[in-house]
């Protein structure tokens, strides 16, 4: 799981992610309080890298707070964690 770019951000950043295996993946972001925000992957993923963008809105398609928010890759192997930074 690389960091995001650009960090900070306004009004979307790229986050870019490696499967070194077939896994079955989860990316997600979730505020400081641990609830999810937006899922940015979910399922079966082939090695390989891979790059979603994230627009700073949350799952019913609102515009998010500025503030910090937790990235968050799951893989059957691991669970790797970044933050990210979101100025309005």
């Amino acid at each position: 799981l690389n960091q995001n770019y650009p960090n900070p951000f306004n009004p979307s950043t790229t986050i870019e992610f490696d499967i070194a295996t077939l896994s079955n993946i989860s990316l997600a972001v979730y505020d400081l309080t641990g609830k999810e925000v937006y899922s940015l992957a979910n399922g079966y993923h082939a090695p390989g890298r891979y790059s979603v963008v994230w627009n700073a809105m949350d799952m019913n398609g609102e515009s998010v707070s500025s503030g910090m928010y937790i990235y968050q890759l799951r893989t059957s192997e691991s669970v790797i964690t970044k933050k990210l930074v979101l100025l309005r």
